[in-house]
């Protein structure tokens, strides 16, 4: 395959393999022109992969022909009108402007990378690119918190940006916040209802808010309601996913909570999700019992004592969750 074809080809794959796009198209540069898209896209390629691997002077020369055909980022300050504060007028390419601002960013100038980001909104505040650099240069400097605030400003104009909602939800994990991250993976699943891996991680978060509830954490939510939920996602991520061990391992826990928690518990503001009765504790008991046999199948000349140690937990808590039935029939 010529190298020309081969870029492309991971162009369109959006395979990202810094080594092999220079060993590409270093020797491909005499020859490119920033007036053909097709080579503007190989200079982007090219300015990526340098930024990755640290290879600085490669960048500052394609960067150097692409501003000499498109022109570089400049703020002019316009004359204030009388009691009106001063209007900045941005000019050049955005497109150039984005990858300078990635070059800032790999030798750490996240300064500078922030105001030419700022400088491009300016320019025009929809450009969904320069809000996504901000974002990422708040998380790479240790801010999740302002990164956050970034993610939500960018999402109520781009709801329907998917990665960056499943971005939020990561961030919103990082910070311990799990009825955020439950949000944020709840319009996820909007999008990509039929993922095993989206439900297995709403599961997580409400297993999360459950044991939150106990501790007084999360005081709005019943501890019950969540981890009835939370069976249900995971329910769901096996229903999509058989042999799911991350899954299977949540609802052995959540159905574990639920079938040794004492009967006759009637959660008024949950009464939609889960009523408390003792039937509801004898789904959560068979669940459990789904779960450990499906652990051991799963993991069944696997994983070695990690396999053995599981099977024991399992037999474990049948035997507490046996015991603790038969109390409550008395």
């Amino acid at each position: 395959m010529k190298p020309r074809a081969e870029l492309q080809y991971l162009r369109q794959q959006k395979l990202r393999d810094p080594a092999l796009v220079l060993s590409l198209s270093l020797p491909l540069i005499p020859s490119l022109s920033p007036k053909k898209e097709s080579d503007l896209a190989i200079f982007e390629q090219l300015i990526v992969a340098g930024c990755d691997l640290g290879e600085f002077e490669v960048v500052k020369q394609c960067l150097g022909l692409l501003k000499e055909q498109f022109g570089a980022i400049v703020k002019t300050v316009l004359p204030a009108e009388p009691g009106k504060e001063p209007k900045v007028k941005v000019e050049g390419s955005s497109r150039v402007g984005i990858l300078e601002g990635k070059f800032l960013e790999a030798q750490g100038d996240y300064s500078g990378a922030t105001e030419l980001y700022n400088l491009l909104l300016t320019q025009n505040p929809a450009n969904v690119l320069a809000s996504k650099r901000l974002c990422a240069i708040q998380k790479a400097i240790g801010t999740p918190a302002e990164a956050v605030k970034s993610l939500l400003s960018y999402l109520d104009s781009n709801p329907t940006d998917v990665a960056g909602w499943w971005e939020l939800a990561e961030l919103y994990l990082s910070q311990g916040h799990w009825q955020g991250a439950a949000t944020a993976f709840e319009e996820v699943v909007l999008f990509d209802p039929l993922s095993h891996e989206v439900h297995t991680k709403l599961g997580e978060c409400y297993y999360g808010m459950a044991a939150s509830s106990k501790d007084g954490v999360c005081k709005d939510f019943s501890g019950e309601g969540m981890m009835a939920m939370a069976r249900r996602h995971f329910a769901e991520a096996l229903n999509l996913k058989r042999g799911n061990l991350r899954a299977l391992m949540g609802l052995r826990m959540a159905s574990r909570e639920t079938a040794l928690r004492p009967a006759n518990v009637n959660d008024k503001k949950d009464v939609a999700l889960v009523d408390g009765s003792v039937a509801d504790i004898e789904v959560a008991q068979k669940l459990h019992e789904f779960a450990c046999e499906e652990i051991e199948r799963v993991t069944k000349g696997k994983y070695g004592k990690l396999g053995l140690g599981l099977k024991e937990i399992g037999r474990t808590e049948g035997e507490e969750i046996l015991a603790a039935m038969a109390s409550k029939g008395e």
